[in-house]
């Protein structure tokens, strides 16, 4: 018998150790609320219920920002651009029109508008009504071919952003402009969206490329939301991804409150501020992506940012993005008799619209003209 315990007592001492390394690198269910579950990780917090279905990310000491590099085209380059890769000409004038900083400029013929930005986006538009001339919109996938196309073109042109970690990246496409009559609907144009990519990750804010393409292929509006971008200096992450998370139970970004939000993805990436407010610099954020659901059991894609470090930007507050990437929309309407266009990217309830508003065509900063 005592042979016998002694052959046993090293396997058991075994197994004990490998059981405990085992648990020392499972990952450990987050108890932050008092409520959490040792199953599935969630708390409720002001009647809004946070589901954790993934890990928190690892996350350095310190994040740099990015730095904004302005290019600073002259007058001549941007007359260049236009009749170049966009087949027109036209007066040229400084955006924002007499203030002491200009942030970008147009070139218009009255109907077609060009808008180069220090730094770095180039943004296209036609008015409607304006060149547009009548036939088919091609299929969805000869519009893919099309925006992919184009968008090599302006890319072998040079104006993608010069540095080699970002990338421009396929997202989706769907219908752009609509008219309908008492019979149907027409599709006037299809967009097909891309993201910007910095090191491999999805940059936030105002940022993203799209690619309208009109009757007969013709590209009627494009939108490179791009940086120039660099590396700047070391910021001290003074906010956990635990503490991120856990404030969106007051900071969920939506017009009307939900009941639950369950995230699936959390990583760390920049912000980029709206085109039309000058911006020196990316901040770090957090970025949360899932679903949020509604007392009354509708859902929505959720997509959400809040800054990692001390640097705080007060446009991720009032430009959140809760998107219901499939309702991309077009719209178009007169302001002070100048045309403005954009893209609407929201989620539609019964009882309220959800709307994230991204000029993407930033006539909208300078419609008092």
């Amino acid at each position: 018998m005592k042979i016998r315990i002694k052959m046993m007592l090293p396997v058991i001492l075994l197994f004990l150790a490998l059981l405990a390394v085992v648990e020392n690198n499972v990952p450990q269910p987050n108890r932050s609320f008092s409520n959490f579950s040792a199953d599935f990780s969630y708390g409720s917090v002001d009647n809004i219920t946070l589901v954790l279905n993934c890990e928190y990310p690892r996350v350095p000491d310190k994040i740099p920002v990015l730095k904004v590099i302005n290019r600073n085209l002259t007058e001549e380059e941007v007359l260049t651009i236009a009749k170049e890769l966009f087949n027109f000409t036209g007066e040229v004038i400084p955006r924002p029109r007499g203030e002491p900083e200009v942030l970008a400029l147009e070139v218009t013929d009255g109907f077609r508008h060009l808008v180069v930005f220090n730094c770095g986006a180039i943004e296209y538009s036609e008015e409607y009504g304006g060149s547009q001339c009548s036939g088919k919109v091609p299929s969805p996938s000869k519009c893919r071919e099309i925006a992919n196309n184009f968008l090599n073109k302006v890319i072998n042109y040079g104006l993608i952003p010069k540095n080699l970690l970002i990338e421009v990246e396929y997202y989706y496409d769907n219908v752009g402009m609509t008219t309908s009559t008492d019979i149907a609907e027409y599709v006037e144009s299809w967009a097909v969206h891309y993201k910007v990519l910095f090191n491999n990750t999805p940059l936030q804010g105002d940022v993203g490329v799209s690619v309208w393409i009109g009757s007969n292929g013709r590209i009627v509006d494009f939108y490179g939301d791009w940086r120039e971008v660099e590396f700047g200096e070391l910021l001290e992450v003074t906010v956990t991804p635990e503490d991120a998370f856990k404030s969106l139970t007051t900071k969920y970004g939506l017009m009307s409150k939900p009941s639950k939000i369950i995230i699936n993805n959390i990583y760390l990436s920049w912000w980029a501020d709206s085109l039309l407010n000058k911006q020196t610099y990316l901040i770090p954020v957090y970025v949360f992506e899932g679903i949020a659901i509604f007392s009354n059991g509708e859902k929505l894609d959720y997509v959400r940012s809040l800054t990692a470090t001390n640097l705080t930007d007060k446009e991720i507050g009032g430009f959140e993005q809760v998107l219901n990437l499939k309702g991309s929309m077009r719209f178009s309407s007169m302001h002070n008799g100048f045309y403005v266009v954009g893209i609407t990217v929201f989620a539609v309830r019964k009882d309220v619209l959800n709307i994230c508003f991204r000029p993407l065509y930033s006539s909208i900063f300078w419609c008092n003209v």
